[in-house]
């Protein structure tokens, strides 16, 4: 740091320099004394060497000023050493954070001085020469980029935060001036925390507590933490592997559910690992209905149709945590238990007896150490534990499906061909074509047709490549009127062979609208 302590005199004052003391204590322009007199200049020469370093580290901050700001600082610290007995040099870190008040609203009713620059230059005296680190909780974070580049040079702190926006960039974060802005507010204040400015002096534990002060920081310092990992300062964390435990709570159902649910958990192979602990949890689930509903129904071969059937009714009236485990209702949010569950989780239930039954029925499986038969049902899974239409609709409006590719071909085709003649003639709607030909040529009204969902694709077809928006998708309006569909290779190889070279838009018909994104 430009400022060392260890370059001063620092010695506790003797009786002249006290009696100086407090002369220079006193406020100018009283009457008392004046700053120009003789005695005056006689205090502040056996003073010297207790207002040279305060005044040092103002000039290192605030070049510029006129030597009246320098003596209006030295005068509040003239006061605070008067008023506790002893030179700044001896000072705790509590006194200093009593000096400079918790804002500068108090500090400045304390003291009296009307410039936030005198506050902030005995706050550089507090890190600098009183050796207070901590400065946070008299606001030097409002300043900290300020503060660094004063501490350790502007420089040497643009040095570092390139080095950690070039390892970033790297892992493919963009270099915006909004990220490397914040990304140096952090990097200072881990740097004045730390009282240096290298990247290879910053502990691990100083990351974790700065990251504490809000959702900004910890964004940052989890960056600085990646940035820190690529460029081998610290060290990766390791990642843990999660333990698998085939112990799964088995109360309130037939054992002889529970046995045969592990068994298809421990043989199925086309699921990852978390997918086959969530089957499972729907299974044990679904042991807990049974025995609840059909108590006499104790392994998967005795189902019916009629009990698929009243599962696929009742499934739909479940609440969240109705007949989860203990250790499931304990992880539910409070906030959610109790309340109906939604279709994504009614159809995940369904899918989960489907696929337990289907492979059942396919494969022999082994139960209990002891290897069991496929079973046998009197109903197909895949058709009676189908997910009801109704859900099917909910689930369409917020996950809705690309459209086939051969579907894509035929209404292709069918828009290169249209005629006026395939159009009925009741109603209106505007159709704009442009041909080759003239721009100025007029619009035409024509009936609307069920095949107008097939200009669509010849749009589509038009503008080679892109999105089209149709129903059933909630926007950002919160309309139900958008569901996002992709042009496809097949369908510009279609246009081009038809030489198709209009340019088709369909307004006010049946809620279906098309955008070119």
């Amino acid at each position: 740091m430009p400022i060392v302590p260890e370059n001063y005199d620092r010695r506790p004052p003797t009786p002249e320099e006290w009696q100086a003391l407090e002369h220079l204590s006193q406020r100018h322009g009283r009457g008392i004394h004046d700053p120009r007199s003789r005695e005056s200049h006689a205090a502040r020469r056996s003073f010297a060497r207790f207002d040279v370093p305060i005044a040092d580290v103002f000039r290192l901050r605030h070049q510029g000023y006129s030597e009246e700001m320098i003596r209006e600082v030295q005068r509040v610290m003239h006061c605070e050493m008067l008023r506790r007995g002893k030179s700044f040099w001896d000072w705790s870190e509590q006194e200093w954070l009593d000096t400079l008040c918790p804002t500068w609203a108090i500090f400045s009713t304390t003291h009296g001085v009307r410039y936030g620059i005198i506050r902030t230059s005995i706050l550089d005296d507090a890190y600098m020469l009183g050796g207070v680190t901590d400065l946070r909780s008299v606001g030097i974070g409002l300043q900290i980029s300020a503060a660094a580049k004063t501490y350790f040079g502007a420089e040497g702190l643009s040095q570092q935060s390139e080095r950690v926006m070039n390892a970033l960039a790297s892992k493919g974060y963009a270099k915006a001036e909004h990220n490397i802005r914040l990304l140096q507010q952090c990097l200072s204040m881990l740097f004045v925390l730390n009282r240096s400015p290298y990247l290879e002096a910053l502990p691990e534990h100083l990351l974790m507590e700065v990251a504490t002060e809000g959702r900004r920081m910890r964004h940052m310092c989890q960056r600085i933490a990646i940035g820190l990992h690529q460029l081998q300062i610290l060290q990766p964390p390791k990642k843990k592997a999660r333990p698998v435990s085939h112990a799964f709570e088995h109360s309130g159902m037939a054992l002889e559910w529970y046995e045969w649910s592990v068994a298809w958990y421990e043989q199925v192979v086309d699921l990852t690992p978390h997918q086959r602990r969530q089957y499972l949890g729907r299974l044990l689930a679904i042991g807990r209905w049974l025995s609840q509903q059909a108590p006499e129904v104790r392994t998967p071969a005795q189902w019916t149709e009629e009990l698929a059937l009243r599962f696929r009714a009742d499934v739909c009236s479940w609440t969240a945590g109705q007949y989860a485990s203990a250790e499931g209702q304990r992880r539910i949010p409070q906030s959610k238990v109790g309340h109906p569950l939604r279709p994504q989780g009614i159809a995940c239930y369904l899918d989960a007896l489907r696929r337990f039954f289907t492979d059942l029925t396919r494969r022999p499986h082994l139960v209990a150490g002891a290897q069991a038969p496929k079973i046998t049902l009197d109903f197909a899974p895949k058709e009676v534990l189908t997910t009801p239409q109704h859900l099917r609709r909910a689930l369409d409006a917020t996950a809705p499906r690309d459209i086939d590719l051969r579907v894509w071909a035929k209404l292709t085709v069918a828009a290169a061909t249209l005629a006026e003649s395939d159009l009925p003639q009741s109603g209106l709607f505007l159709l704009a074509e442009t041909r080759q030909g003239p721009k100025t040529q007029k619009r035409k009204k024509f009936p609307p047709s069920v095949t107008s969902i097939s200009l669509l694709g010849r749009t589509v077809a038009h503008f080679g490549s892109g999105y089209l928006t149709t129903s059933r998708r909630p926007s950002r309006s919160g309309s139900r009127n958008d569901r996002h569909l992709r042009a496809s290779c097949l369908i510009r190889r279609t246009a081009r062979r038809w030489n198709i070279s209009s340019a088709v838009g369909i307004c006010a018909w049946g809620g279906v609208s098309s955008t070119r994104r």
